[in-house]
């Protein structure tokens, strides 16, 4: 039937889905546009007439409630809290409406329409029974109170289990912490023992330099200079200027030298070893050298005049091995 603003009928009209093979709980006719044949409808009523089964029957709707629609779902009356008890205990979100009953059809919470005889529904798969059972507040509320319960308990699990993890996490970072301190003590420890162990080395280095230093500025003079006595008091004076010249500056050893040289140049002028007796002067620097060199000089010509061998006087000198003498002189 099709009403006005007013909600006065103002007329019927009749469709037909024709050559159609729906199945059960199979929807139909979306894509079918109903045309109304006038401008002042503003709402209408649905009532199937007529339904042509498979078999060959035709269902008629002779119920005497002619025009009757299926009411709107209608919401459950209860609490938030006591709603979602509802859902999580028949394990369905959707369901939001009561179980009501039309004709040979149930609707179910979720607002879906099944057959009288069909104890579960078609899409949510919910039973009607337990729909209808546990839709009161007094079947609710006990299962709320456990449901609330079990949350506190796992609640206070899962903080307890926080704070144990906390707590493991502080002890693993004091012992992180601790491990670092250790580590840098360590490390501290190391560089002091190097820097001790540097500086025992720096230390023993320099008291090496300081050992060789005193043997060999003290003790190899002072013995160079002991055993330069020894030999000059016994008369080897070459031995004498040998180690006055080691002995360096040592106790006035360049002054013992020149006295070894003197003495040595003596020994050379008593033997007539003039030139020998001349550079031992000439190494003590003294003025003999000169009166040497000239004995020298007079001997040699004098050989020279004399020696039935030589005819030509300007032959060089034969080069004679000198004794032992110093090889160098002292620094004064």
């Amino acid at each position: 039937m099709l009403h006005d603003v007013l909600g006065q009928t103002v007329g019927t009209l009749e469709y037909q889905y024709l050559d159609l093979m729906v199945a059960h709980h199979q929807t139909f006719g979306e894509q079918s546009a109903i045309v109304l044949d006038r401008a002042d409808v503003r709402s209408f009523n649905v009532m199937v007439s007529h339904v042509a089964l498979a078999d060959g029957s035709i269902w008629s709707n002779g119920n005497g409630d002619k025009g009757a629609v299926p009411p709107s779902a209608q919401p459950l009356n209860l609490p938030e809290e006591l709603l979602g008890q509802y859902r999580r205990t028949l394990n369905e979100p959707r369901l939001t409406g009561v179980v009501q009953p039309f004709g040979d059809l149930w609707q179910c919470g979720c607002g879906c329409w099944n057959m009288a005889q069909e104890e579960q529904c078609f899409l949510c798969h919910c039973s009607r029974t337990s729909q209808e059972e546990y839709a009161h507040a007094d079947k609710l509320q006990p299962l709320l109170n456990a449901y609330q319960a079990e949350q506190q308990q796992r609640e206070r699990v899962s903080r307890a289990a926080r704070r144990q993890e906390a707590e493991h996490a502080e002890a693993a970072k004091a012992r992180q912490e601790e491990a670092l301190r250790i580590a840098q003590e360590d490390q501290a420890r190391r560089k002091k023992r190097l820097r001790r162990n540097a500086i025992l080395i720096g230390a023993a280095a320099v008291a090496l330099v300081a050992v060789i230093m005193v043997f060999s500025k003290v003790i190899i003079p002072r013995n160079q200079y002991n055993y330069g006595m020894q030999a000059y008091n016994e008369g080897r004076y070459a031995e004498a200027c040998d180690a006055f010249a080691a002995a360096g500056d040592y106790n006035g050893a360049h002054s013992m030298y020149r006295r070894s040289a003197t003495a040595l140049g003596d020994q050379y002028m008593d033997n007539m070893q003039y030139r020998y007796a001349a550079q031992a002067y000439a190494d003590a620097d003294s003025s003999s050298a000169e009166i040497a060199k000239g004995f020298h000089q007079a001997s040699t010509a004098n050989w020279l005049d004399n020696s039935p061998y030589i005819d030509d006087k300007t032959i060089d000198l034969p080069r004679m091995s000198m004794p032992i003498r110093p090889a160098t002189r002292p620094t004064t």
